[in-house]
């Protein structure tokens, strides 16, 4: 496993895992000026909210998105209509307001997850079917008409998981009746994410979907996130983020 490839946007989360671990140790009852980091504007939030930041900021200032496009906040501002369910909130949504009595445009809706342990059997299967599920729903209602107005909008999936022994460890597949996929015969928890992702591209689920890892032992240094897959890497999900979303 290699840590992030230092280029373009090699170093685009570290502020955002750094703010984690110290969300996380402040729900533990640590300081959370015991992990640093540079952004202090997102210092106070909730444990997720620096990819939120960082993620709006490439938004603007490399794809030209209007940061009144960007809504990310918890207070019903990221709900769109559902299929299966009446509303779903994504984590980060770009919505150009068109205005004069027409309908919004979805460009890109967003959704942010972290594994962890101790129960990383149970976790990672919560966070595959919901996964799968989001954007079954998301893509159904856009069939429908729910916010189909102009081009498919950008869907995107980050997950992070944390790099302990636990997750890095082949795991064992129960298989009473069927063998599994050989992909996942001896995969650790961190290679099954990665495949997900894979797999949810490459059924057009999602535009994009990346896996990092994270060890908390490297918080403070360059090496506090890793890329274990470059396919479902960082770089390929900003760049498509960008891409997508840059106003016409």
């Amino acid at each position: 496993m290699s840590v992030v490839d230092p280029g373009r946007f090699g170093d685009v989360f570290r502020d955002a895992v750094e703010h984690y671990w110290a969300k996380r140790g402040a729900a533990a009852g640590m300081s959370e000026g015991a992990y640093g980091g540079r952004r202090a504007e997102v210092v106070g939030g909730k444990q997720l909210d620096g990819f939120l930041l960082a993620l709006s900021e490439l938004l603007i200032e490399q794809a030209g998105v209007p940061a009144g496009w960007i809504a990310w906040d918890t207070r019903g501002q990221t709900l769109i209509p559902g299929w299966f369910r009446a509303t779903k909130s994504w984590d980060l949504l770009v919505v150009e307001p068109v205005g004069r009595g027409k309908d919004p445009v979805l460009h890109a809706a967003v959704e942010l997850k972290v594994l962890g342990g101790p129960s990383f059997g149970n976790n990672a299967n919560n966070r595959a079917e919901e996964s799968i599920g989001n954007a079954v729903d998301l893509w159904k209602s856009y069939r429908e008409g729910g916010f189909r107005i102009g081009d498919e909008p950008f869907v995107g999936y980050l997950i992070m998981v944390e790099d302990t022994p636990r997750s890095r460890t082949p795991i064992r597949v129960n298989e009473p009746y069927y063998s599994v996929f050989p992909e996942f015969q001896g995969a650790s928890y961190i290679k099954r994410m990665c495949l997900l992702c894979e797999r949810l591209m490459a059924e057009r689920l999602y535009t994009a979907a990346c896996t990092i890892t994270t060890d908390e032992r490297k918080v403070g240094t360059p090496e506090v996130y890793g890329e274990p897959d470059p396919v479902v890497g960082v770089s390929r999900f900003v760049e498509a983020l960008i891409r997508r979303t840059r106003p016409t």
